[in-house]
């Protein structure tokens, strides 16, 4: 998402011009041509995060011993939040964008200002500022878990108040003061939104800034084994579209939307796009997630023994279930230690701490020796 009005206009079919009047999308071609690009790039970008946004949410939701753990929970959140937002912008585009590409400015649904045009604004911004107060959250549990030596939280209850709860109140005041009029630019009240989601990517900033801090400073402590920290240093950057902080790419645009469609573009591909980025790390990529899959696999071959399936057919199917089955037992025991929050298998969030978690533990025992 991009922190400046123009853009902010843009997407919500506002199309203003640097002067702060109606610009028409119709009026020049190549003009016209660039913004039917961006319609059709906002479609397939959040499109495609919804495909993967939605079996991800459904698979934490499945596994129970995926569900109960905390940081499950704050992924589960994060994409439901970008669920709701990629959701949001997808309809947005086809009902209100497109609308404005191809009629007059007076016979658009946003000029008409209905009701349902007015819901779906709002749950726009809702949705996206609530994605931000959780990537916050993403930041600020990691950044916790580090400070107190991996002491983990007893509850989460006030992630979700200040996740959902908390994220309502600037969208409650900016709808207050637009409710008279939805068409023209709100100028400086677009900060009502935009300062709590810009302080909370600035945040993460910091938080992403002190766990290189303290993997660096355990790197230069322990230089005799220096090959996990420099691979969790490396893992570390996995944080970077869990934080957020891509969106500092394209924060802020001094032109107007007419004067720079390319900035555009790459800011309505970074945006709308993340949340399938997160679902691909931090879901279809989690070891964790894959040691479950081998499971389940496992057990519905318990079920179903190969021995009912008489067709050669399925043969080379039979082989790949035998390949699995062999190894049930180390998958089953990639389960078991799963239950540890900072589980080996999670490859991707936790990494880099697990390396930390693992290194200090082999300091204490050599003093202790």
């Amino acid at each position: 998402m991009a922190i400046n009005q123009r853009s902010s206009d843009l997407k919500q079919g506002g199309f203003l011009s640097k002067s702060g009047s109606l610009f028409d999308p119709r009026g020049s071609y190549s003009v016209s041509q660039g913004f039917h690009v961006l319609y059709v790039a906002g479609v397939v970008c959040n499109a495609i995060s919804l495909l993967f946004l939605i079996p991800a949410c459904g698979i934490f939701l499945y596994y129970r011993s995926l569900r109960k753990q905390h940081r499950i929970r704050i992924h589960l959140n994060l994409f439901l939040s970008f669920l709701l937002t990629n959701g949001s912008l997808l309809l947005w585009e086809i009902l209100v964008y497109r609308d404005r590409l191809l009629n007059a400015a007076s016979d658009t649904n946003m000029h008409k200002d209905s009701l349902s045009c007015k819901i779906l604004y709002v749950t726009t911004r809702y949705a996206w500022t609530a994605a931000f107060f959780w990537m916050f959250l993403e930041g600020f549990h990691l950044y916790r878990l580090i400070s107190r030596a991996f002491q983990a939280p007893r509850t989460i209850c006030g992630y979700y108040i200040v996740g959902w709860g908390a994220s309502l109140v600037p969208v409650s005041v900016y709808t207050g003061f637009r409710v008279l009029c939805w068409v023209e630019n709100a100028g400086y009240l677009e900060w009502v939104i935009y300062g709590p989601e810009l302080m909370c990517i600035i945040t993460n900033v910091f938080f992403f800034a002190g766990i290189l801090r303290v993997l660096t400073t355990e790197l230069q402590s322990h230089p005799n084994e220096p090959s996990n920290y420099r691979r969790a240093l490396k893992a570390t950057f996995l944080l970077v579209p869990l934080f957020g902080l891509q969106l500092f790419l394209v924060c802020y645009s001094p032109l107007a939307p007419e004067d720079n469609l390319t900035y555009e573009l790459v800011n309505k591909i970074v945006s709308s796009s993340q949340g399938g980025a997160v679902a691909i790390i931090y879901c279809f990529c989690n070891g964790e997630v894959h040691g479950h899959f081998r499971s389940s696999l496992s057990d519905r071959c318990r079920q179903y023994p190969n021995a009912d399936i008489r067709s050669s057919t399925f043969s080379t199917h039979t082989t790949a279930i035998d390949s699995v089955r062999g190894n049930h037992s180390v998958a089953r025991g990639a389960i078991r230690g799963s239950n540890s929050t900072f589980d080996r298998l999670d490859r991707t969030n936790y990494i880099a701490l697990n390396a930390w978690l693992q290194q200090g533990r082999n300091h204490k025992n050599g003093h202790d020796a």
